[in-house]
């Protein structure tokens, strides 16, 4: 997946060519590359994108407004290490400018 930031849009592909998608990026205060995310159709919620973890990981505060109860525990890896979670499952939402979790 091709991942833009503030750089222009890419060109359209080409005939045969298969289309990449593009996903809008920003920044936190801390210069981190963060995206808006749809969780069970709200949102948008801003999320740091670490390429070392191996799950996508929310706040307690925010999995409880949505009403996502913890159903088991996982280790996230992440750029902190690694730390025992609670995890749950929740549906995707698609918008044209958001990612999905």
């Amino acid at each position: 997946m091709a991942i833009t930031g503030r750089s222009a849009a890419p060109p359209p592909p080409t005939a045969g060519e298969e289309a990449d998608a593009v996903l809008q990026t920003g920044f936190d205060a801390l210069e981190r590359v963060t995206v808006d995310a749809m969780i069970n159709e709200r949102g948008p919620y801003r999320f740091v994108v670490d390429t070392g973890a191996n799950r996508s990981v929310l706040s307690t505060e925010l999995a409880q407004s949505l009403g996502l109860a913890a159903d088991g525990q996982a280790v996230v890896h992440g750029i902190a290490g690694m730390l025992p979670s609670p995890v749950t499952r929740c549906r995707t939402s698609r918008t044209p400018e958001q990612f999905l979790i």
